[in-house]
């Protein structure tokens, strides 16, 4: 038996992909299509590893190099995806995955290795990694279905916005033209206004519809009031998961719950397809207000971990000043963040992000 780390073209060598066919801990984030998303918007260079035996994967750690005269140069499972990090048919897997990782960041010269992951825990030898748990993914099992989760929403609440905003006209479409890309952007750049933080570039959700929506991976729901799109929330399917992507809200619509009324109609909408699974994806441990809101729903948390090594990368300080922070610095710089003209925004997305996954 030859059992072996090797490099790998996800978008070329079908194992990959097979692979994640076959393993419960797969998530779209792992898939080729997710892969060439990120690389083809940041031209991130892929270095991604599998594990193989006789020919067959075993595991894989889909794994990027960035380098950046900002924030240095650094191999980061997965940046802008949510938890990725290796899976594999055991533990032994992972660790050799890990350990390929952790020798290919001293054969690159990268100053550190990242892992996001909800489920590793790095064992002897790789103890000098450090860990930090900045995040928590909030999820919903749909198996009761759509009746009995509505029954159960702990928020008496919730329920009562939602039949308040549909009352007053707001219904929900799920988009089938490129062009809604377009409307959720403009959404999308006043939400990111409104928490000062600069916007993705518009590319990215370009790419993602080009590549994901014909493998129906992607689902842009709209809210609608007289004709006007008042809330957009893109999504995101994989095998029985439906994940939360992308919101962006019109916010002198408020008053009719627009947010709340999209985000049931997605989770009726994964009921009614079979899906198993319906995740809220990251909030900050800091952010009180989200972590509470994607529990009103019954939403439970896991936390997320970060793994580095040999240490703390420098973008876990550049992500809790625009994220985490509640420093007088961190509220400066969203404040200058807020005032920029949208042209601004828009420039300043296309160009920091890059640098900061």
């Amino acid at each position: 038996m030859t059992a072996r780390v090797i490099h790998i073209d996800p978008s070329t060598d079908a194992r990959w992909d097979d692979f994640l066919a076959r393993h419960s801990e797969a998530r779209l984030c792992h898939s080729s299509y997710w892969l060439d998303i990120l690389q083809r918007t940041y031209g991130y260079m892929p270095v991604h590893l599998a594990y193989e035996v006789d020919g067959t994967l075993h595991g894989v750690l889909p794994l990027v190099m960035i380098r950046s005269p900002l924030t240095g140069k650094r191999l980061v499972s997965l940046p802008f995806s949510g938890p990725a990090g290796p899976i594999g048919t055991s533990t032994e897997t992972v660790d050799a995955l890990l350990a390929a990782a952790v020798g290919m960041t001293s054969d690159l010269g990268c100053s550190y290795l990242n892992i996001q992951s909800t489920s590793i825990e790095p064992r002897e030898p790789f103890n000098g990694f450090a860990t930090l748990k900045p995040f928590v993914t909030s999820v919903i099992p749909l198996q009761a279905g759509a009746r009995e989760l509505w029954r159960h929403i702990p928020v008496k609440t919730v329920r009562q916005d939602i039949n308040r905003g549909k009352r007053r006209g707001v219904s929900v479409r799920v988009a089938d033209r490129k062009q809604d890309v377009s409307t959720f952007y403009e959404l999308f750049v006043q939400t990111c206004r409104k928490h000062g933080m600069p916007p993705q570039p518009y590319k990215l959700f370009d790419i993602m519809w080009d590549v994901l929506r014909p493998q129906q991976m992607l689902h842009l729901f709209l809210a609608v009031l007289n004709n006007r799109v008042i809330n957009a929330l893109l999504c995101f399917t994989f095998r029985d998961v439906v994940s939360l992507g992308y919101v962006g809200t019109d916010y002198r619509f408020l008053r009719y719950h627009p947010v709340k009324v999209t985000d049931w109609a997605a989770i009726e909408w994964a009921c009614d397809r079979g899906y198993g699974l319906f995740d809220f994806l990251q909030s900050h441990v800091k952010n009180d207000g989200l972590r509470w809101y994607k529990r009103s729903f019954g939403a439970v948390e896991r936390p997320v971990a970060y793994y580095y090594y040999p240490k703390v990368g420098t973008t876990a300080v550049f992500r809790e000043l625009l994220i985490g922070g509640r420093t007088r610095l961190s509220k400066a710089v969203k404040a200058v963040v807020r005032r920029l003209p949208t042209a601004g925004l828009k420039i300043l997305g296309n160009t920091v992000y890059k640098h900061m996954g």
